[in-house]
């Protein structure tokens, strides 16, 4: 039986999940709208590449002050940014059974399509594709 500290350790490290793969793909889809290299972000805020690269590969939690001064040098509202993210913390939210299996089965189904050899798709267009999985899982639990 799991305890407690276990199930909220387990709920914490879904919307960490959820939150990463929102900030990553939407930094990710406006920098390139906006014909930035990850270099010319570099140089525009002084954040490092690695923070830049690990923050839209989905690898690592950033700072506020980060997301602050990426906004500000994709000309990105910062309200806009965390708007961005109100979908998937009010579906994870209202989402009271948060599971491993279910943190499992997007993490496997985001590996699946990167690995198809037919799937022409990104890295970021598969985050993206498992993100909108996540938003119609989450309309059919709410009906």
């Amino acid at each position: 039986m799991a305890t407690n500290a276990d199930e909220i350790k387990q709920q914490a490290e879904y919307y960490e999940k959820l939150i990463l793969n929102q900030i990553g793909v939407f930094i990710n889809t406006k920098r390139k709208e906006k014909g930035i290299t990850v270099r010319d972000l570099n140089k525009m805020t002084g954040v490092s590449l690695g923070v830049i690269s690990d923050l839209e590969n989905t690898n690592c939690m950033p700072r506020v002050e980060t997301l602050l001064r990426i906004c500000e040098a994709l000309d990105i509202d910062n309200t806009v940014l965390f708007e961005n993210m109100k979908l998937a913390h009010t579906s994870a939210r209202k989402d009271s059974s948060v599971t491993a299996s279910k943190i499992d089965k997007y993490d496997k189904l985001g590996q699946i399509l990167a690995g198809l050899e037919d799937f022409t798709y990104s890295k970021e267009d598969v985050a993206e594709i498992v993100s909108y999985m996540k938003y119609l899982d989450f309309k059919k639990q709410s009906k």
